[in-house]
């Protein structure tokens, strides 16, 4: 069973959903650590985009991406993203099910898809794509955002300003990546188990 080290020392992270974290980390209002829903840097008009509707996103952070066309296929209105980006749901019940993803595997440099995603583009000096997507779909995350969606029942969101103002713990960008590690193969393990169970 793997186990991440425990830290020798602990502080009052002073976020409600978060607890204790090490001692030498901080913590930031994700605003100030990636770019929510950027407008800049769109697909040409001409341009191959790999197509991301809400169905084609799972819980456990895979996508399909075998749906390519050109961009004035698709309406304007639709959410943008490119390679490297981290998407998250913003409406009931798929925010709640935890559905978003990393995009590292995208067929086309940009892609697009469906209007409840959140975008978040990390600034790489100091987050990382794929620590910015756990912790976003962690559950302790995603049950403290549920009290503050906005709507009516059946179409609650997790609103722009809620997100880019939530704080997150930033350990090193060094620490970062041990975690991601640690998680990637923590997360194989599982799948392997479940895997395994179905078999039988």
């Amino acid at each position: 069973m793997l186990a991440f080290p425990k830290y020798e020392s602990y502080k009052d992270s002073g976020v409600d959903w978060l607890g204790e974290i090490p001692n030498h980390w901080s913590v930031k209002a994700i605003k100030y650590t990636s770019s929510v829903n950027p407008s800049g840097d769109r697909a040409q008009k001409d341009e191959q985009v790999t197509f991301l509707p809400m169905e084609a996103v799972l819980a456990n952070g895979e996508y399909d991406v075998s749906k390519v066309d050109s961009r004035h296929i698709f309406p304007v209105s639709l959410t943008e993203f490119k390679q490297g980006d981290v998407l998250l749901a913003k409406i009931t019940p798929c925010f709640e099910n935890g559905k978003g993803a990393f995009l590292e595997k995208l067929s086309t440099d940009k892609g697009i898809g469906s209007t409840e995603f959140h975008v978040f583009r990390v600034h790489k000096n100091q987050l990382g794509s794929r620590f910015l997507y756990y912790v976003i779909h962690n559950q302790a995350f995603r049950s403290f955002a549920k009290v503050f969606m906005e709507g009516t029942a059946g179409q609650k969101r997790v609103t722009t300003p809620f997100i880019s103002n939530t704080k997150i713990p930033i350990p090193s960008l060094e620490e970062q990546r041990r975690i991601v590690d640690f998680l990637d193969r923590k997360t194989a393990e599982i799948d392997q188990a479940i895997a395994q169970k179905q078999r039988l």
